[in-house]
């Protein structure tokens, strides 16, 4: 079963074909020319509707160990995101931990909703005015992490569900609590 995004894509090349041999065969070249356009227009139409929401240019996540221990720790995440569509918010999904996460803010504020389910948060961040399609913007999100990584063996992970092009993740031990292969 075809969807609406290929079935338009489909309709665009079944009615450009003609105009495009028309085109070539140099008969009608106005109604060639109107059919090439058409299918330039439909190829456009047809990737702009399928381009994702955002794209993510950078992404740069930073865990500092404040103790020993590693009950104590803060994460600042910044990124650089376009969005590709009109956009009046972001959310920033999945923040979880195997402690607790306090103290969230998005650019040194309180988050503007705040969905936390099954100890996942999934923040959001409205913008003052909706951003324009291409419009570069940058993000900052820091929280504390307590009781997070007591481990000797531990993960930090970053999942990915738009388009990324770069991901920096960056981990500060402790003096007192070295990194060790």
């Amino acid at each position: 079963m075809m969807d609406r995004n290929e079935l338009l894509g489909w309709i665009g090349v079944v009615l450009g074909i003609p105009g495009l041999l028309l085109l070539i065969a140099g008969k009608g070249s106005a109604a060639g020319a109107m059919g090439l356009l058409l299918i330039l227009a439909f190829v456009w139409f047809y990737l702009r509707l399928n381009e994702p929401p955002f794209t993510i240019v950078e992404v740069s996540k930073v865990l500092t160990f404040r103790d020993v221990t590693g009950t104590d720790a803060s994460m600042r995440r910044s990124q650089t995101t376009i969005a590709n569509h009109l956009a009046t918010e972001f959310w920033i999904r999945g923040i979880s931990s195997d402690g607790q996460i306090e103290n969230i803010l998005i650019d040194g504020a309180a988050p503007d909703e705040d969905v936390l389910e099954l100890g996942r948060h999934d923040l959001c961040k409205r913008f003052s005015h909706p951003l324009k399609p291409h419009t570069q913007f940058l993000l900052n999100v820091e929280h504390d992490l307590r009781n997070s990584f007591p481990g000797t063996r531990e993960a930090l992970l970053h999942r990915t569900d738009m388009p990324t092009k770069l991901i920096r993740l960056e981990v500060n031990f402790h003096s007192g609590r070295p990194l060790r292969s």
